[in-house]
């Protein structure tokens, strides 16, 4: 008769810890399965939504393909991947956590392949520190002059921004479904320099505040602020040492 093709639904999924008995199936005490007894004893499913009880937004199948011919060919993912890692957060927040974590450390300094970090006893946390930093000053720099920037640049360079971050942080977003792929800041490159202006600017004008309020002069704000990159630039250059002549 030949190959008979078809698909197969599965309903009422149950992943639980331990062990029980196939020949007492689950007992849901619930709609969507959450909870229930299974061999007398009380479960809570590891799986969420096992019975597809609960729906949410999706995206269409022809929009799905057109998204499949932009999207990275790996790991394999589709547009509506990204909607459903933005709706299961549960699920899908450690990409995002490790995403970001990784585009910081890789956009300030981490070396070789990625596989050599910043010396130091969490160098990463202040670099954080000093990134949130500059996007605050700078947000506070553009609000202060908002009556006299070239906005049609500014919106230039806004779309610029995030029409290269954004798909640089859903780069890897198929890791949920397969191989794991934790995107790196030099799928930013093409506005690595937008970025940093941005950041500078933010920096001065937090440096500026800080001169105001704690009367520090002009020449020691700019000293301070070249003093921390060839600070910087020192633990970079004795991390790779280190790493390379110093075991």
């Amino acid at each position: 008769m030949g190959d008979v093709k078809g698909t197969v639904f599965y309903d009422g999924l149950v992943l639980v810890k331990g062990e029980r008995l196939a020949q007492d199936p689950p007992r849901f005490e619930d709609a969507n399965g959450e909870r229930g007894m299974w061999g007398e004893q009380p479960f809570t499913n590891l799986l969420r939504n096992s019975s597809a009880e609960q729906a949410g937004p999706g995206v269409q199948s022809w929009a799905n393909e057109i998204g499949t011919k932009i999207m990275p060919a790996w790991p394999p993912s589709f547009p509506s991947d990204t909607l459903v890692s933005l709706l299961d957060w549960k699920g899908a927040g450690w990409y995002y956590q490790a995403t970001g974590a990784n585009l910081l450390r890789t956009f300030w300094a981490k070396f070789g392949w990625g596989h050599i970090s910043l010396a130091g006893s969490k160098p990463y946390r202040a670099l954080a520190v000093v990134t949130l930093l500059g996007m605050a000053g700078a947000g506070w720099a553009i609000w202060q002059r908002r009556h006299v920037l070239p906005w049609e640049v500014l919106l230039l360079l806004g779309l610029a921004l995030l029409g290269i971050w954004i798909p640089a942080v859903i780069r890897g977003i198929g890791s949920l479904f397969g191989w794991a792929l934790i995107p790196v800041a030099r799928y930013a490159y093409p506005v690595i320099i937008p970025t940093v202006l941005v950041l500078n600017v933010g920096w001065l004008e937090i440096l500026r505040l800080f001169g105001q309020w704690l009367r520090i002069t002009p020449k020691v704000q700019h000293a301070a602020y070249l003093l921390f990159f060839v600070a910087l630039d020192a633990l970079s250059i004795l991390t790779i040492t280190r790493f390379y002549y110093g075991r």
